[in-house]
């Protein structure tokens, strides 16, 4: 039997939790607790007595989050235009600026997404001239639903920009109006929207930006073979290298229960290799000592529930109960790392979900080896019927990055075959180091 075992400090705690909760009833009985309960919050007292830690969202880019993944773009440049002059801020691979500037845009985001009307295909003149008037720019690295983005900006969609995906969307002034462009990645097609939303207060906003003569591809004549979009900043967050650790060691049992599987019933099989496999009835739960997990459920109705009320599940609600399993997973030690959502795809066939979810450092991707997604998840109905997971913990090394200026690695792509530059940590062994890769690969 195991014994419950108590340090000197959590005894103390848990004696000083007792006595709050004493104050609390004696403050109730003398009528004190409506006013305490202005002021403090008992969970969280009780909570930082003990020294837990309520988790937060982070949208990607710490390892502690709650079980609704925000999305936040990568690149974000705001674009301010007198008389013949482009005015630019802007910023990537770096989290904590990209959260700043995106939450001061993001309600203007969100009011034109849900105010959008029906989309018009453009050209790439127009969608270049967009970037070039008094507007913000969002790169989101990854196509991602309109819909599903709209909703976690607070203001659903109803028109047909609803059904899109974008990876890159633009906010542009029209005169006293403000435009919704966006390009869709897959196919290679932009459109417009116009939108309720008067360009007055977005105008306002754009006051406050200093230029940091930021610059895209396409406004360069030397630069045209790379991708037009391109954006450069100048100088790039000094990071170092990081050291790539595999936490599967929580045990089996715990990740058992994860995936509703029952310890004492699932039949165990020990490969050779060392890999484990447990059945249960029509799941399987496979555990590998380099971190990869998979879950198999073969029926339509089993596996791992979606909290939802409807037959087949909003995406939102789709992404939510995957982020939720994530958390219980793959994200208990992440180390440095955050969790991306790289795709949402809903067949309407099937009526099956599938989405993929990556690890982001510091605002960077990280480039697990063969290129493949970190995680994959697939809905049936109302259950998560199968997950594909590579379990990592990232950590910063005192081993440094060798890396070439953006604007050196831009000669180099102008010179060779050309496409987009992307900045990744690239996983090597237990090393993962900043690398410049063609994006797509």
């Amino acid at each position: 039997m195991h014994r419950l075992r108590l340090s000197k400090n959590t005894a103390k705690n848990l004696i000083i939790a007792l006595l709050v909760v004493s104050a609390f009833f004696l403050a109730g009985e003398t009528n004190l607790l409506d006013s305490f309960f202005l002021i403090s919050n008992f969970s969280d007292t009780v909570s930082g007595i003990l020294g837990m830690e309520r988790t937060t969202d982070t949208g990607g880019v710490g390892a502690s989050g709650s079980a609704h993944l925000s999305i936040r773009p990568f690149f974000i440049a705001v674009n301010s235009r007198e008389a013949d002059e482009v005015s630019r801020y802007g910023v990537k691979y770096d989290s904590d600026m990209i959260r700043q500037v995106y939450d001061k845009y993001s309600a203007v985001l969100g009011g034109a997404l849900g105010s959008s009307g029906t989309p018009e295909p453009i050209t790439r003149g127009q969608w270049e001239l967009a970037l070039t008037k008094n507007s913000v720019y969002f790169d989101f690295l990854f196509d991602c639903s309109l819909d599903l983005l709209s909703q976690r900006l607070g203001t659903p969609m109803t028109g047909e920009a609803a059904d899109h995906y974008a990876r890159r969307i633009c906010l542009s002034q029209e005169d006293n109006s403000l435009l919704l462009y966006y390009y869709n990645e897959e196919d290679r097609s932009y459109f417009r929207c116009s939108t309720a939303l008067s360009s007055t207060y977005f105008l306002q906003q754009l006051k406050d930006v200093q230029p940091n003569g930021s610059y895209f591809a396409f406004e360069r004549d030397s630069l045209t073979k790379l991708d037009p979009d391109t954006m450069f900043v100048g100088a790039l967050p000094d990071l170092g290298s990081l050291r790539v650790g595999n936490p599967l060691g929580t045990g089996d049992e715990y990740y058992l229960n994860v995936f509703s599987m029952n310890s004492y019933i699932a039949k165990r099989y020990d490969e050779p290799d060392g890999t484990i496999l447990y059945v249960e009835g029509d799941s399987s739960l496979q555990l590998s000592p380099d971190g990869d997990i998979i879950f198999r459920n073969t029926t339509d109705a089993g596996g791992v529930r979606i909290p939802s009320a409807a037959a087949v599940p909003s995406i939102s609600e789709a992404v939510d109960a995957a982020y939720s399993l994530i958390q219980s997973s793959a994200g208990k030690l992440l180390g440095e790392a955050g969790i991306i959502l790289t795709r949402a795809e809903f067949n309407s066939d099937t009526g099956e979900y599938r989405m993929s979810f990556g690890y982001i450092v510091r605002g960077i991707p990280v480039y697990i080896a063969g290129g493949a997604d970190a995680i994959e998840i697939s809905t049936q109905g109302q259950y998560i019927t199968r997950v594909q997971m590579t379990l990592r913990q990232y950590l910063f090394s005192n081993e440094p990055s060798l890396l070439l200026p953006e604007v050196q690695q831009a000669a180099v792509f102008q010179a060779g075959l050309g496409g987009e530059m992307l900045l990744v940590y690239y996983e090597n062994g237990g090393q993962a180091t900043l690398k410049w890769i063609k994006a797509g690969q």
